[in-house]
């Protein structure tokens, strides 16, 4: 009996040691949202501006499971601000996402043509990128102030160059707006699918044309939640953000 007793001992101890163990050690995730979606188009052409962010997190599964108890707040850090865009014009859509391309700003127009702002609050940095019909290319401070004396108001200067400026959030109610070309309407909207299978719960955003394409155009999908990493996973995404301009 006391043999017994003592080796029921020894094997709480050892479960005990374990759990102590496993707690304590670092857990690496990264998680994905997408934070806006913005639309600019006239009668010929339609430009979706799709904002990214994500951010790593190392935190011991024990502080985890603690704060998920207490409500506390995971603050992962951010490692990434990426910008997907897409652009419609006769029908045919092409995609480009630009990683690292940083948080704020929204499309404009002014003369015909498509920029990408900040506005005045970034001094020092690219605050403006101008569409020259493949990419958005960086303007110099100099070209940026002199865009910006030609008008008084970004968002006249849009309207008179015949384009239309619209966003929205997925998640929110009516996550969606409606491009209106000629040869037809577009529309761009934003839906949560369920994770089943295996595969887990997605934010994805969508094109859909009214003429043309038989079906939807996924633009991006993202994973939901926290997806686990490894650590020389977590690192790298560390180090990419360390060495981008």
């Amino acid at each position: 009996m006391k043999r017994t007793i003592i080796i029921i001992l020894i094997a709480v101890s050892l479960v005990i040691v374990s759990a102590a163990a496993w707690l304590a050690t670092q857990w690496y995730g990264v998680i994905e949202v997408v934070s806006d979606v913005a639309v600019i188009y006239n009668d010929r052409e339609a430009f979706v501006f799709v904002s990214h962010e994500k951010s790593a997190l190392a935190e011991s599964r024990f502080m985890i499971i603690a704060k998920r108890m207490t409500s506390g707040l995971l603050v992962p850090e951010p490692v990434s601000d990426d910008l997907l865009v897409a652009h419609l014009s006769d029908g045919q859509l092409a995609k480009r996402d630009l990683v690292g391309f940083g948080l704020g700003g929204g499309p404009q127009s002014f003369r015909g043509q498509v920029y990408w702002g900040r506005g005045q609050e970034h001094p020092g940095q690219t605050r403006t990128w101008r569409w020259n019909g493949t990419d958005l290319i960086p303007m110099s401070e100099a070209d940026t102030d002199k865009l910006y004396s030609q008008f008084k108001d970004i968002d006249d200067a849009t309207h008179e160059a015949g384009y239309f400026a619209t966003n929205f959030t997925p998640g929110y109610p009516t996550p969606e707006t409606t491009a209106h070309l000629r040869e037809g309407d577009v529309k761009v909207y934003a839906d949560v699918r369920p994770g089943f299978g295996g595969v887990p719960s997605q934010t994805r955003v969508f094109l859909m044309q009214s003429k043309g394409a038989s079906s939807p155009e996924m633009l991006i999908a993202i994973p939901n939640g926290y997806q686990a990493l490894s650590r020389k996973e977590y690192l790298k995404l560390k180090v990419e953000r360390e060495v981008k301009p």
